[in-house]
Formats: C-alpha cells, structure tokens, sequence
C-alpha cells in the first residue's frame, strides 16, 4: 500500500510547483487569468455578493457560469497537472471538445462543482432552519469527502493514465483521506485567509452602499483562480505520484 506524502513538505513544494509552472507557461496563465477575469465581472455583476442573499434562480445561475468557467479553465488545469508529473511545458491553450482527455477532465470537474452546488441548492430550497441546516452540513460532508476520494483522478486523466477511473481513484486514497484533508488544509490557509478578508471588504462596501462590484475585486478573483487553481492542481499531482497504483 502507498503512502501518503508529508503534509507540511508537499504544501510548501505545491507552491513553488504552481510558481514554476506558471513562470514556465505564462501564455497559459495568462488566458486561463483572462477567462476568469470575464467570469468574475460576469459573476459579481448578476449575482448577489453575499450568497445567503441568493435566490434559487441565482444558484442556477451560479451553476451555469460554473459550468462554463470549468470548460474555459480546464486546459490551465491539465497543463499544470502535466508539468508537475511530466515536465510538459505547453505553449498553446487547448480548448479541445473532441478530445477525450479534454472532455474527461471537464466532465469530472463541473461533476465535482455541481455536487458542491447542490449542496447550497438544497440549503437555498428547505430555508433557515434547523432540517435545512442538517441536510447542508451532511451534504456538504458528502461532498468534501468525495472530493478528497477522487483528487487523483484529475492528474491520472490529465497525463492519460489508461486505469484513470472513479473507482481506482476510491481505491487508491482508501485509508489516506484524513493525510489528504490535512494536506488540503495546511495548503489552503492562505487561501481562506485571503477570501476572509475579501468577503469582508465586499460585505463592508455592500452595507456603505458602495457598489458591490468592483474592478480590484475582479482582478483579485482572476489572480487567486490562476495563483491556487495552480497550488492545488500541484497538490492533487503529488498525490496521484505517491497513492496512483490502480490508476496506473
């Protein structure tokens, strides 16, 4: 049985692993930052900058820029997740439908934004109260807990491994999901710290009644989806190197 690699160490690396590969594709990166620039202006001027402010339609709403950001965003993902396992250096940005690494890739990650989404969709649905609340938090527990099964099976589809299936990827992180959930979380803390204090100042600008959408806030969400998109595409990659067995 493989073994799960270091936490500390392996978040410290993911970040130089995103930093070199967006030094090395930077071409890539800057489409990929562009796409979500146009995604973040299209987000925060439809919906409401709070999400307990949200209404169903707006959660369906949600859910279709995600579907659109997953399909525009793919081809920066799979080309980290090929530098961080092979070397690859990509210079073009493949936006490719009919390839099947491509639509595979796409496929599992709008799968994995929509089961996330469902979990708010259903908490927009049942309201405040307390079976409302209990129905999120198990399905936000369900949630999390199938994205951590099946972190590797980006990289694996990425790199074209021939076993990259859900259940291999089930099966290889067998008994490592609380290493995987402390490595995700050690390497998310900068992350949450940084959307703490941008949820802050765009509740703050909201109650001063300034606009709720802004130019510096668009760019902020275009740099951190490139920046960490990357840190956790290297994560996932150093998984899929030390647990990949069956996908293999």
């Amino acid at each position: 049985m493989n073994t799960a690699p270091p936490v500390f160490s392996t978040a410290i690396q993911s970040y130089r692993d995103a930093f070199a590969a967006i030094m090395a594709m930077p071409f890539v990166a800057g489409v990929a930052f562009a796409a979500s620039l146009g995604q973040g202006i299209i987000e925060f001027a439809l919906l409401p900058t709070v999400s307990a402010e949200r209404s169903l339609f707006d959660e369906i709403i949600a859910l279709f820029l995600g579907a659109v950001w997953s399909f525009l965003f793919a081809p920066f993902l799979i080309a980290v997740h090929r530098f961080v396992v092979l070397g690859e250096v990509t210079d073009r940005y493949r936006i490719e439908p009919g390839n099947p690494r491509f639509l595979r890739f796409f496929q599992w990650s709008f799968a994995l934004f929509a089961i996330f989404s469902a979990v708010t969709i259903v908490s927009t649905i049942t309201g405040e109260n307390a079976i409302g609340a209990v129905i999120a938090f198990a399905g936000a527990v369900a949630a999390l807990f199938i994205g951590l099964r099946v972190v590797i099976l980006f990289p694996a589809i990425s790199v074209d491994a021939p076993n990259a299936t859900f259940h291999n990827a089930f099966a290889d992180t067998r008994g490592h999901i609380l290493r995987i959930l402390a490595l995700m979380f050690v390497t998310a803390l900068p992350a949450l710290i940084g959307a703490i204090f941008t949820a802050v100042f765009l509740v703050g600008a909201s109650i001063e009644g300034t606009p709720r959408f802004g130019i510096p806030a668009a760019l902020l969400f275009a740099a951190s989806s490139v920046f960490f998109g990357a840190v956790f595409v290297a994560v996932a990659s150093r998984l899929y190197q030390a647990l990949g067995e069956r996908v293999n």
